[in-house]
């Protein structure tokens, strides 16, 4: 004992000098703090510690930094910090006490500069202070680039020609041949990554000046090079403070753009700036609509076409065409040798060809014009061949997107052609075209190789008629032998053709019918009155052969009577004849089994017997539906319809539909394998569609005295009920399940305690648990007492041990019997009695070692409350009834000793 009081007592003092020594050390090192300080300034201010105006400098000013330190330290780091966040260090090492200056001229960025010195001693940072300064100048940046272009006329030349807009209406060519135009050119730059106002009192009122950007970047560096102007006139210059640009105005006529196509009006622009850079903005702005610009603008309206530039999209060149400009190739086919013709543009010979040079290209102002040639036709010596332009004049657009237009102008071979017929009765009809008996003989010039129809205007010419006969002339062949009167001939030389008729007799034939419509053909005439030619067959026929006249009631074609005698085909003409069709009724008896196959329906003549019948009397649709015939719905009126077959004389139309029972198997089950629970109903196998049922069962059936089973719902097709008794309408087959779930009971025995369950429905010894069921069952407490503790040890389960967990899950599929194991505990009044002799150890010591650790223990005794806080628990644990009555009088019994 007093080795273990020695062993304290050092203890205790080690704790106090280590204390007392880090004390010190931490009073020491405030100290030196506290006596070190650090100034920095400049030559225009900030001395002394804290004072941060260190004054202004321009670009190439001397500066001239200073720096003291009143102690020796083992570190001083000078360093300045950039507006652009960058840090500069001047000075990091040690240093003695005293005073140091650096300097140089400035080089910038402009802004804010801040100079900072910081001191370090031991490692520990001890001082601190800061000056600043503002630098000013034109600072480095980058410019935006821009051109805007307006270009207006400056007088125009009149002309009569006439010639086509890009639209396509005629004007006067004193709207495309303007003799030149004014082109304004705004050059303009906009200053990046820095401040407008800075840059106007730093750099364009200061260095490099006004003139720098007005003259030589943007008149010789922007403008002039773009354009290739010849002369450039400065109208204008300023500043834009809304858009913050700098900009020069300037004049030129557009002849003097050498860049540019002062004939066909193409304003080129090329960008001086690449590759270093580029122009980020082209703006061109017409007196008319632009037709075309290249590249493809950023946007366009009509007469403005302007890019937004990036450097990847910026091009080398733009061309914005003012008119549109069309390039017409002109190319001659089969011009005849040796032989010259003028190429003609909108009236005006523009060139010649031959049969050598057959091709020509013309670039022109207008999308829209008049090709032709001259002269048009070549005529041979022989006066019937000769050579013509076959589509002189040519009128031709070029095309909107790219303006070409290609002009293919052929000549053709062409021969004399006579046409006429013999005698001159009837006209001749020519490709479609109409040339009458009286303008006869027919003459045209016709290409080498051309196919063209001849056909007479009519079949034939009448010289007499009466009624029923004439006199006719047809056509018997043509000149040159061919005997069909509708023709083809092909040009290969001069050809004269003439169409040769002869006389005849004709005969009138007729055809009639009482229904529907009939007609005879003769000679490839049909009709229901036609002229046939002596000696020719005919025939007739109807439209339809059978027709019907109402519902269920039609007319059959039967025989021909011909001038009254029946008759078959064909028929010879040797007179005027009378055709007449005869027909016989029929009536429709309609038979409609419904479900199954009927057989007695059809077309009948009348007085004939028809036999209606089904092929079944019950008929099985699968194994749950089936019809039952119940009897015949119709015209009943002289026949019993209640028979499956029946037999009908027919004398109007009839109609007999089936009719049948519908019948649905219904099925009654259940879900209980253990017992056949009784399902009283009054529907039972095959019910009736549209029958109403109801069933009923018991609502709980006892099985054993921990098993029994309780009605959960019906079940049937996607359909469920909870519903006793259950009554339903049957409309087709149909299962219906009584659905019972096993309830199983569960003993539980909590010991000292009232188990806490979960889940389930509790009962005074246990709970029922439906099978399936997720039970939790746990103890209110897992001890009891103060000093003597009763503690929750385990779980049995059936008689064997299951778990020590005071909370117990499981899963209910079987009756069960839980039960909770408790033990005692003393260590609590063991750990009291140990506790106390210590204490009287230690009071002892301390009496002896000192009367001030003595009173602070006897202090904290006095607050100990642990007694009345176990009372307190032990009276809650009664209030929710987790403890009983035998443990709360055992436990209080202990608390109060």
């Amino acid at each position: 004992m007093t080795s273990l009081r020695r062993y304290n007592a050092v203890t205790k003092c080690c704790l106090v000098f280590i204390f007392v020594i880090t004390l010190y050390c931490v009073f020491i090192f405030q100290s030196v703090e506290a006596q070190v300080t650090v100034d920095v300034w400049t030559n225009k201010g900030g001395r002394g510690v804290g004072n941060t105006n260190g004054g202004t400098y321009v670009i190439g000013e001397y500066i001239e930094i200073c720096f003291s330190v009143n102690a020796n330290v083992d570190r001083l780091r000078l360093y300045v910090i950039t507006p652009d966040g960058r840090v500069y260090v001047y000075y990091d090492r040690s240093i003695t006490a005293g005073g140091r200056c650096i300097g140089g001229w400035e080089v910038g960025p402009p802004g804010v500069q801040r100079v900072i010195v910081e001191a370090w001693i031991g490692g520990v940072h001890v001082a601190y202070d800061e000056v600043d300064y503002n630098v000013i100048g034109c600072p480095a940046h980058g410019l935006h680039l821009g051109l805007e272009l307006s270009i207006n006329p400056i007088q125009v030349l009149y002309s009569p020609i006439k010639s086509t807009s890009n639209n396509g209406s005629d004007l006067l060519a004193k709207d495309l041949l303007e003799s030149d135009l004014l082109v304004t050119v705004e050059g303009w730059i906009r200053p990046l990554g820095i401040d407008w106002d800075t840059f106007k009192s730093q750099c364009y009122h200061g260095r490099p000046g006004s003139d720098y950007y007005h003259i030589t970047y943007i008149r010789d560096t922007l403008v002039k090079p773009s354009l290739e102007a010849g002369s450039l006139r400065e109208i204008e210059r300023g500043l834009d403070d809304s858009s913050q640009r700098v900009w020069t105005r300037f004049e030129a006529r557009f002849s003097d753009l050498k860049l540019s196509d002062n004939e066909l009006k193409i304003l080129r622009i090329r960008d001086p700036i690449k590759p270093r850079g580029f122009i980020d903005e082209v703006t061109v702005k017409s007196f008319r609509e632009i037709w075309r610009a290249l590249p493809t603008p950023t946007s366009t309206y009509k007469d403005v076409a302007s890019w937004q530039n990036t450097e990847s999209t910026a091009p080398d060149i733009y061309e914005i065409y003012l008119y549109p400009i069309a390039t017409i190739y002109v190319k001659i086919e089969n011009l005849p040798p040796s032989h010259k013709v003028d190429i003609l543009i909108d009236g005006m010979k523009v060139g010649t060809l031959s049969d050598v040079s057959a091709s020509f290209e013309k670039r022109l102002i207008g999308m829209k014009h008049e090709v032709d040639l001259s002269p048009r036709v070549f005529t041979e010596d022989s006066q019937d061949t000769r050579y013509a332009c076959t589509n002189c004049p040519l009128h031709v657009k070029a095309d909107e997107a790219t303006g070409l237009a290609n002009v293919s102008l052929s000549f053709v071979k062409e021969y004399r052609v006579k046409l006429d017929t013999m005698p001159r009765l009837i006209g001749l009809i020519v490709d479609s075209e109409l040339i009458p008996a009286a303008k006869l003989p027919f003459e045209e010039w016709l290409r080498e190789g051309s196919e063209h129809s001849i056909s007479l205007e009519k079949d034939f010419f009448i010289t007499s008629e009466t009624s029923t006969e004439r006199e006719i002339y047809t056509f018997e062949k043509w000149s040159d032998g061919v005997l069909d009167p509708s023709r083809l001939i092909r040009i290969y030389e001069p050809r004269t053709i003439s169409a040769i008729l002869s006389r005849g007799m004709q005969y009138r034939v007729e055809v009639a019918t009482k229904y529907g419509g009939a007609s005879v053909t003769c000679d490839a005439v049909k009709g229901v009155s036609v002229w046939c030619n002596e000696g020719s067959f005919v025939y007739a026929e109807v439209s339809s052969s059978q027709i019907n006249l109402r519902s269920g009631v039609r007319v059959v074609f039967s025989h021909w009577v011909a001038n009254g005698v029946s008759a078959s085909w064909p028929l010879k003409v040797s007179s005027p004849i009378s055709i007449e069709a005869v027909w016989r009724v029929q009536f429709f008896v309609d038979v409609d089994g419904g479900v199954a196959e009927a057989s007695g329906g059809g077309w009948y003549y009348e007085g004939e017997e028809a036999r209606i019948s089904v092929s079944k009397e019950i008929l099985y649709e699968g194994e749950e539906k089936r019809y039952v015939f119940r009897e015949w719905i119709g015209d009943c009126n002289f026949v019993d319809c209640r028979m499956r077959e029946l037999i009908v004389k027919v004398s109007q139309p009839l109609n007999f539909e089936a009719v049948w029972y519908t019948q649905f198997l219904l099925r009654l089950e259940d879900n209980i394998l253990e017992i056949d629970p009784r399902i009283d109903s009054n529907c039972h196998g095959w019910v009736n569609d549209g029958d109403v049922c109801i069933f009923d069962v018991p609502a709980e059936i006892d099985y054993t005295d921990n098993v029994k089973y309780r009605f959960t719902g019906w079940l049937w097709d996607s359909s469920s009920s909870m519903d006793k008794p259950l009554e339903i309408k049957i409309n087709k087959p149909t299962v219906i399940i009584v659905n019972y779930d096993p309830w199983y009971f569960i003993s539980i025995d909590g010991g000292l305690v009232n188990p806490i369950v979960h889940g389930c429905e509790p009962t005074s010894n246990g709970a029922w648990c439906r099978n399936g069921s997720e039970i939790t069952v746990e103890v209110p407490t897992k001890s009891i007492g103060f000093l003597i503790v009763n503690e929750f040890d385990r779980w049995s389960l059936d008689g064997e041990s299951f778990t020590t967990a005071d909370v117990v899950s499981m899963r209910v599929d079987r009756p069960l019997t839980l039960t909770s194991i408790w033990r005692t505990n003393y260590t609590g009044l063991i750990a009291l009695i140990v506790s106390i002799s210590s204490f009287v150890s230690i009071v002892g010591f301390v009496n002896i070692k000192g009367q001030t650790v003595y009173k602070r223990i006897l202090f904290t005794l006095m607050k100990d409350r642990e007694v009345k806080r176990k009372l307190a628990e032990l009276e809650r644990l009664k209030a929710e009834g987790k403890i009983s009555e035998e443990a709360y009088k055992k436990l209080r019994e202990e608390l109060a000793e």
